[in-house]
């Protein structure tokens, strides 16, 4: 597995909008309402194998949640999240247990605070 976790500190439209941008793909389809131990089937739905990113996303107070189980969020580089922080606060964390190697990358005010690639 390589789950990671991506938290913006943004109501949940805006979130959206800005990851769609930044991330250079079509809009999501339409929001599926599903269990979080249910993720997984989604992701695998119509393949026996890993087919595609699969976001679970969701507003959690004033922060909008992404959570990745396909490994996704752990390609891109600390200068894209900064792009994707902007001035808002975001903290990324993940990690890939068959290398084994975690990360984690906190961004506040556009700085980054805390780096850490392992």
């Amino acid at each position: 597995m390589c789950p990671s976790y991506l938290r913006i500190r943004l109501p949940l439209a805006e979130a959206l909008k800005r990851f769609a941008d930044w991330i250079q793909l079509p809009p999501p389809g339409p929001p599926q309402n599903t269990a979080w131990n249910k993720v997984l089937d989604l992701a695998c739905k119509d393949s026996d194998w890993w087919c595609r990113v699969f976001l679970f996303i969701y507003e959690s107070g004033e922060w909008t949640v992404f959570e990745d189980q396909s490994g996704y969020l752990s390609t891109f580089t600390s200068d894209k999240w900064l792009e994707l922080a902007g001035l808002d606060k975001l903290v990324l964390a993940g990690y890939n247990d068959s290398i084994p190697s975690g990360h984690l990358i906190a961004i506040q005010q556009g700085q980054i605070i805390r780096l850490n690639n392992k």
